[in-house]
């Protein structure tokens, strides 16, 4: 890290304030700046009769010391004045993880075998870290509906799979080049990839009117008929809705059972009624009178589809292109992310406040004796170039 990177300043506007200094000094040295000479004094007969040291007149002036140390205060004050703060380079890196957590990730990662992808996809995370990273390097982990977590590893409950199937990865996610992607299936990305391959998984892919339809690897076949999941209306749904609501669960094969025994219990509106973090709760988004139809039947046909919508998938069942063999593995971590810090310690401008003051200081301290610099002359005085004196 070069010194420029090392230093941060707070208020940059008070660069201004440096102009003073340069117009000050630019004044001091200009050559043909006049002299002071006290008249009435032996100093000037001195230089008359060549007595005083004689100084020409292309020689430069020198700025006095005094000067020099306004210049110095003015300095350390411009300087104070931009608050720079020290930064110190890194001592760790921070490495940043995005987790697939698509139904895909909890099959497992060869047949018959317990290993599951997202926990395989882990591993290659975890080995890769052990040899690219060095001890006290950050770790972030994240996935989607959850809050971002620094720590070894992920949370425990990330290896569950959700109540709610997820998307997979998003295209965003694919561009940052600090980012890196723990999924089942190599795909373009700008940054790191962590892919655990696999094997094909053979089992169900839908379910359709009370059946499972089961992938054996070549065909796709009918399974013997499911049980009937148990489904109930909340507290708040209501009147026709409720009606509804028995109908629509009779057609599909659900049992409507109490609210108590129920697996799924419907609620109309998050947060209206009922534990929003209960996993038996199913949520409706709440529709106004303008999005929903005024025909009767057309009312009926729409509520229906939300609430098709809304049920969970049954667990077990995932999509036939999510079954499929997920390829080859990858490992490649992305670029880790690196942050300068606040050093810490007494802010420098405090230091340079004081240089200041310092400065000033001197710069106002009696002088013991005066002393008066030499004028210059081109030759000898008038009436002396002969040898003779003049009064």
């Amino acid at each position: 890290m070069s010194w420029a990177e090392g230093i941060e300043w707070t208020r940059p506007a008070g660069l201004m304030l440096l102009l003073w200094i340069v117009a000050i000094v630019w004044r001091l040295r200009r050559k043909d700046a006049p002299r002071e000479l006290a008249t009435g004094t032996l100093a000037l007969w001195r230089v008359v009769t060549g007595e005083g040291a004689v100084v020409t007149a292309d020689q430069k002036r020198h700025v006095p010391p005094r000067a020099w140390l306004w210049f110095l205060g003015l300095l350390a004050g411009s300087l104070a004045v931009l608050d720079p703060l020290a930064m110190r380079a890194p001592t760790t890196a921070l490495y940043v993880f995005q987790m697939d957590r698509s139904p895909s990730m909890y099959l497992p990662f060869e047949q018959g075998g317990t290993t599951t992808r997202y926990e395989r996809a882990l591993q290659s995370a975890l080995e890769c870290l052990q040899t690219h990273s060095i001890p006290g390097d950050a770790r972030e982990w994240r996935t989607r509906g959850q809050a971002a977590v620094r720590a070894d590893q992920p949370p425990q409950e990330w290896a569950l799979a959700p109540k709610l199937a997820q998307a997979e990865l998003s295209p965003e996610c694919h561009a940052d080049e600090h980012l890196t992607l723990l999924t089942d299936r190599s795909i373009e990305s700008a940054g790191g990839l962590i892919a655990s391959g696999g094997a094909q998984a053979l089992g169900w892919v839908a379910e359709f009117e009370g059946r499972a339809l089961l992938w054996d690897g070549l065909l796709v076949r009918e399974s013997d008929p499911l049980p009937p999941r148990s489904v109930a209306p909340g507290k708040s749904i209501s009147g026709d809705l409720a009606e509804l609501f028995g109908i629509w669960a009779r057609e599909r094969g659900h049992a409507l059972v109490s609210a108590g025994e129920a697996q799924y219990r419907y609620e109309l509106g998050q947060g209206l009624s009922g534990d929003p973090l209960d996993p038996r709760v199913v949520w409706l988004e709440a529709r106004s009178t303008q999005e929903l139809s005024t025909d009767p039947a057309f009312w009926a046909v729409q509520w229906a589809e939300i609430l098709d919508e809304a049920l969970p998938v049954r667990a077990g069942i995932v999509s036939l292109a999510e079954r499929r063999a997920a390829g080859t593995a990858s490992q490649r971590l992305g670029l880790p992310l690196e942050t300068l810090q606040p050093s810490p310690g007494t802010p420098a401008s405090a230091w340079l406040a004081l240089s200041s003051l310092l400065c000033a200081l001197g710069a106002f301290w009696p002088r013991s004796g005066s002393s008066r610099a030499p004028i210059a002359r081109k030759g000898p005085a008038p009436g002396l170039a002969d040898g003779g004196t003049s009064l």
